[in-house]
């Protein structure tokens, strides 16, 4: 007869564990859950899924460094995960990293092509690399899977400011603002546009 213990595969922590972090991190425990990931990698250091959620929290509260290396290493393990990718790539950018950050959601969407966040986060990182041109058509594609998406309308705002075309950028801003009220950023940006306008 063989135990529940012995049934269980010892390259891999169990659901529970899995379970547990995911709880820790749903409720904002974040300190627990980095102590309780260590703890589990220390004896499964090949489970990519806690790598990432322990990047999740480490990202969450503020600490980049240990965020991008559990990132880093989630994608060393599982490279076609393609959360992972733009996980990397959120802290690379948040870290100013931008032309890793691109990189990085270029894998990403190479391993799901139809996520609108992960084209509305290369757009951002491609505009903040100051290259709007090659944001656009990044932005169209995210449009095309979500066309109801405010933040791909406020960041297509932002790549027709750059490209000095106000009333492409006005009607952008505008759209965002229809989808969602309280999209404070783009009232902002029509506010600019329009004094400029003068």
């Amino acid at each position: 007869m063989t135990t529940a213990l012995e049934q269980q595969p010892t390259n891999k922590p169990s659901r529970q564990s899995i379970d547990t972090l995911v709880a820790l991190y749903n409720t904002g425990d974040l300190y627990r859950l980095i102590e309780d990931a260590k703890a589990l990698l220390d004896v499964y250091p090949d489970t990519f899924v806690v790598w990432n959620i322990l990047g999740a929290a480490a990202a969450q509260i503020g600490n980049e460094a240990l965020a991008e290396s559990a990132f880093e290493k989630t994608i060393e393990i599982e490279p076609g995960f393609a959360d992972g990718h733009n996980n990397l790539g959120n802290i690379l950018l948040q870290q100013q990293k931008c032309e890793q950050a691109v990189s990085a959601f270029q894998q990403a969407i190479k391993r799901q092509p139809d996520n609108s966040n992960t084209l509305n986060n290369l757009a951002l990182a491609l505009l903040q690399s100051d290259k709007p041109s090659e944001a656009l058509p990044v932005l169209q594609s995210a449009l095309n899977i979500n066309p109801d998406c405010a933040t791909s309308f406020l960041y297509l705002g932002d790549v027709y400011t750059k490209l000095n075309q106000s009333a492409l950028a006005i009607q952008a801003f505008e759209h965002a603002t229809a989808i969602d009220h309280k999209m404070a950023n783009a009232f902002k940006s029509i506010g600019r546009m329009l004094c400029q306008q003068g």
